[in-house]
C-alpha cells in the first residue's frame, strides 16, 4: 500500500523519519531510565518521574486514551485479516479456499472484534504477567508469519487478484464517478514494476473516497513503527 501510493522514493523518506522519530524515543527512554531504579508503570512511570505529577498526569491521561485507540485499531487490524483470510466473501462469490467458513458482515466483524477486546480486558483484569509468560510465544509466532511473508516472494507465482466488492463499486449515485478497476496483478520480482513503482502516484482509497497524500499514508505506516512502547511498557 505505502509504495504502491508514495513510490519507492516517497516510502524510504516515510521510514527515515520514522526512524528518527523512534531514535529520539530509544535516547530519551535510555535516558530517563538511567537515572534510577524503575518500578511497574513502564512510559508513564518513567515521564512522571522525569517531568514531576503535575506534567506526568497530563501526558499520562493522553497516554492512555493513545492505548485505547491503538488497541481498537490492533483489534481491528487482526479481524480484518482473519476476514479476509477465513471469511466467506461478502459480495455472494464462491469461496475461493476450503478455509473460508466464517460468516462475513459488518455485524460479524464487530462481533469478532467485541470478543478479541474481551479476550484483552480479561487478561488486564488476570494481570500482567500473564502477557509477560507468553512473551516467547508471540515471539515464535511472529517470527513465523515474518518468515512465511518472505517464503512468500518467491513460492507465489505471478497472477490476477480480484479486488475487494467495494473497490469496483461506483462510489456516486448518478454513475459519474471514477469507476476503479475490477482485478489487479501480481507479478512477483520484476524490473517493469520496480520502476513503475519508484514515483508517487496517489490516488482515490476505495473505502474512503478520499485521496491519499503523503501525511495519510505515513499515518497508516507509522502505526507500524510503534513497537517501542511495547517494550517500554514491560519495565519495571
Amino acid at each position: 500500500f505505502v509504495v504502491g501510493q508514495s513510490g519507492l522514493y516517497q516510502a524510504i523518506a516515510m521510514f527515515l523519519v520514522a526512524y528518527f522519530i523512534i531514535c529520539m524515543t530509544v535516547l530519551s527512554v535510555c535516558a530517563i531510565s538511567t537515572n534510577g531504579a524503575l518500578d511497574a508503570g513502564g512510559a508513564y512511570y518513567m515521564i512522571s518521574r522525569a517531568l514531576g505529577p503535575e506534567f506526568g498526569g497530563s501526558i499520562g491521561i493522553m497516554f492512555f486514551l493513545a492505548n485505547v485507540c491503538g488497541s481498537a485499531l490492533f483489534v481491528l487490524g487482526l479481524v480484518e485479516a482473519i476476514v479476509a483470510t477465513f471469511g466467506v466473501p461478502e459480495d455472494g462469490t464462491l469461496a475461493t479456499s476450503p478455509y473460508q467458513v466464517l460468516p462475513s458482515g459488518y455485524w460479524w466483524s464487530l462481533l469478532y472484534a467485541t470478543a478479541i477486546a474481551l479476550l484483552c480486558l480479561l487478561v488486564c483484569l488476570v494481570g500482567a504477567h500473564i502477557y509477560a509468560k507468553a512473551t516467547f510465544l508471540i515471539f515464535l509466532v511472529v517470527m513465523f508469519v515474518l518468515g512465511t511473508i518472505f517464503i512468500s516472494f518467491f513460492a507465489v507465482r505471478p497472477r490476477t487478484i480480484v479486488l475487494p466488492s467495494s473497490a469496483t463499486s461506483n462510489p456516486t449515485a448518478n454513475g459519474t464517478g471514477p469507476v476503479f478497476p475490477t482485478t489487479a496483478n501480481f507479478t512477483g520480482f520484476k524490473l517493469d514494476t520496480l520502476l513503475g513503482n519508484l514515483w508517487a502516484d496517489y490516488t482515490v482509497d476505495y473505502t474512503t473516497g478520499t485521496t491519499m497524500t503523503f501525511a495519510t499514508v505515513f499515518a497508516v505506516m507509522f502505526n507500524g513503527c510503534t513497537g517501542i512502547m511495547a517494550g517500554s511498557n514491560m519495565s519495571g
